[in-house]
C-alpha cells in the first residue's frame, strides 16, 4: 500500500541518487538534506552539485557528516567542514550542521564512543555558530550509557533527527514518546520511511518531516505540498465504546488536567496514536475537541479506531 507522504517533506540525499534535476522533483521538498563526507578522508562526490543546485532552486538545504565510531571526532568534522566550504559554505538558505550517527557496526568501548560523537558536535557548533543536529536512534543511543547505566546529559543540547519506521506511518502525526531516545525532550526532524519513491528521483529515497517548531524556527510554515495534497493527510475516526464513557485529557496521562467529558457512541477524529506499553495507547483528538483521550489503559478498552481519509 503506498504511504502518504506527510508535510513538510525532507528528503535526505547522496550521490547513490545521481545528479537530480530538481525542477522534475514531485512533490517539491521544503528540506533536502545532503550526504558532505564520511568519516576522515571520504567526500560525497555529487555534494557540491547537490548544494548548489539546490541553492539556484532556492530549496532549504542541510548537509550531514556519517559518524565513523572508530576515529576521534575533530578530524572527522574537519573533513566535513572543509567539503562544505568548498562547496560554497553555508548560508542563509542552509540550516544547522548535521551528525548522523546511524552507522554503528558494533559497539567499541563506549567512552570513546561518546567522547567522539561530543567532539564532533562541539566542532560544529564552534565553527558554525549554530546548534548542530545529531541523527540517532533509541537503540544507538542506549550504546552510551555508562556502567551505571546513566545517559549523556548533553543530549538535549542539540535538535534530535529521530529515525523511527512504523510499518504503518500514515496513523501517526508525530513518532510515540517511547521512540524518542532518553534525554530528548522533542524532537526536529522524524525520518519515518526508509525506501519510498519520489517522481524525479532515482530509485528509493528516505522521507523525514519536521515538527511544527522547528519548521518555524527554520521558516518553513505551511509545507511544499498544496493544500489539497495536505488534506490528504490520514486522519484516524474513533468510537467511544467505554459504558462510562471518556474524560478528554490535556496530555495522555491519566493524571493530566481534565478538559471534557464524552459519553458512549461519540465520534472523535485524532491526528495520531501514541503507545506507551503493551497495556496502554492513547489518542491525539483534533475534533470534536482538542486533546488527549486513552484507547486502552490497563487492559480496558475506551475506543474502537477505524481508519479513514
Amino acid at each position: 500500500m503506498a504511504k502518504k507522504i506527510k508535510f513538510p517533506l525532507v528528503i535526505d540525499v547522496s550521490s547513490w541518487k545521481g545528479t537530480i534535476e530538481w525542477h522534475d522533483v514531485q512533490p517539491r521538498p521544503d528540506l533536502v538534506i545532503c550526504q558532505a563526507s564520511v568519516g576522515i578522508q571520504e567526500r560525497d562526490d555529487l555534494f557540491p552539485v547537490h548544494w548548489n543546485n539546490l541553492k539556484c532552486m532556492q530549496i532549504k538545504r542541510g548537509a550531514y557528516h556519517v559518524f565513523d565510531p572508530d576515529i576521534g571526532g575533530r578530524p572527522q568534522i574537519s573533513n566535513y567542514l572543509d567539503a562544505v566550504e568548498q562547496a560554497g559554505g553555508f548560508d542563509s538558505n542552509s540550516i544547522s550542521p548535521i551528525l548522523d550517527s546511524t552507522n554503528f557496526q558494533r559497539d567499541p568501548r563506549k567512552t570513546s564512543l561518546e567522547k567522539r560523537l561530543r567532539q564532533c558536535l562541539e566542532k560544529m557548533e564552534d565553527y558554525t555558530g549554530q546548534t548542530p543536529i545529531i541523527l540517532i536512534s533509541r537503540r544507538y543511543w542506549s550504546f552510551l550509557k555508562d556502567r551505571s547505566g546513566y545517559y549523556p546529559k548533553w543530549a538535549n543540547d542539540y535538535y534530535l533527527w529521530v529515525p523511527w519506521y512504523p510499518s504503518d506511518p500514515d496513523i501517526y502525526r508525530i513518532p510515540p514518546i517511547n521512540t524518542i531516545p532518553n534525554g530528548w525532550y522533542d524532537w526536529a526532524i522524524w525520518k519515518y520511511e526508509k525506501a519510498a519513491i519520489i517522481s524525479g528521483v532515482k530509485g528509493y529515497v528516505s522521507l523525514s518531516t519536521l515538527s511544527s517548531s522547528y519548521a518555524s524556527l527554520i521558516g518553513i510554515t505551511s509545507g511544499g505540498g498544496n493544500c489539497s495534497e495536505q488534506q490528504k493527510m490520514l486522519k484516524i475516526k474513533a468510537t467511544i465504546v467505554a459504558s462510562e464513557g471518556i474524560i478528554v485529557r490535556r496530555e495522555s496521562l491519566m493524571n493530566s488536567k481534565m478538559l471534557a467529558f464524552l459519553a458512549k457512541g461519540s465520534k472523535l477524529i485524532g491526528d495520531s496514536i501514541e503507545f506507551v506499553n503493551a497495556h496502554e495507547a492513547w489518542l491525539q483528538i483534533a475534533k470534536p475537541i482538542i486533546g488527549w483521550c486513552p484507547i486502552v489503559h490497563t487492559g480496558r478498552t475506551y475506543l474502537s479506531i477505524s481508519d479513514g481519509d
